[in-house]
């Protein structure tokens, strides 16, 4: 799966979108954003709903956007913390809960995403 690089010039198109176009564009690809300490996880084992990793949601959340994956990471990130957004493809959406913005699953056996790429979101990143 590819890495891209975090686009220096996000804040200056104010777009905030850190993958190429024929990802963003694509209807079934999503984004999520998580601790880059938790990849290693998912591309082993999958997704998890946040229940069964040890917090309260009862579902795994997507963003249609990267931009809204890379604004929800950088609010929950602790110092120091290094963060990845990851792009994800999903066959449909069936058996998921689609909304304008996110698609949850709150399957208890997910449907597990292609990881199709990836950006790492460095601790030093300023969200501008």
């Amino acid at each position: 799966m590819p890495e891209y690089a975090l686009p220096s010039d996000m804040h200056v198109s104010e777009d905030y979108r850190v993958f190429p176009l024929e990802l963003e564009d694509n209807p079934l690809v999503v984004f999520h954003g998580t601790a880059l300490a938790n990849f290693d996880a998912i591309v082993a084992v999958g997704f998890k709903r946040g229940i069964d990793a040890g917090a309260t949601l009862e579902s795994i959340s997507y963003a249609k956007g990267s931009s809204s994956a890379l604004t929800h990471w950088i609010g929950r990130r602790m110092v120091g913390q290094d963060g990845i957004i990851l792009a994800l493809l999903f066959e449909s959406f069936q058996g998921l809960h689609e909304e304008v913005q996110i698609v949850y699953d709150y399957k208890t056996v997910p449907t597990q995403p292609e990881i199709i790429g990836y950006v790492v979101v460095p601790a030093t990143y300023v969200h501008q």
